[in-house]
């Protein structure tokens, strides 16, 4: 399964054509939103001046795709990543910690372009639909 961070969906939105033709080559079905991206997206849309608009194409762009929440599995990675990250003081954000997480437990592969943060978080696998 292929996670996509909030910056890639930002990208697709924006009608970035790296991003699109990256996402063409996805299989239908093996593409996922941590439901945290959700939200992220959301609030990206509260905070614009076209609020309405922009909760719309969320909305069209995270219609197709699977959510993926927390469960047993990323709550005990999500420890495990962060005493690792808080013991070699290299910490990340907090939604991108739940982000690994989520694709560390899942054995997913996280697209992002956020490459220099969850590059911090080991066994994790990351692609960059954009560099």
């Amino acid at each position: 399964m292929i996670l996509l961070d909030s910056n890639i969906c930002i990208e697709l939105m924006n009608q970035n054509q790296k991003a699109i033709n990256e996402f063409k080559k996805t299989e239908f079905g093996n593409v996922a939103i941590p439901e945290i991206v959700r939200a992220e997206l959301y609030y990206g849309a509260y905070l614009s001046n076209r609020k309405t608009e922009n909760l719309d194409t969320v909305d069209r762009l995270l219609f197709p795709l699977k959510m993926i929440a927390m469960n047993r599995q990323a709550s005990l990675s999500y420890a495990q990543i962060r005493v690792e990250l808080k013991q070699k003081g290299q910490m990340i954000g907090a939604n991108d910690l739940v982000i690994a997480a989520i694709a560390l437990a899942g054995n997913h592969i996280l697209v992002s372009n956020n490459t220099r943060e969850f590059a911090r978080v080991s066994g994790l696998k990351l692609v960059d639909w954009l560099a």
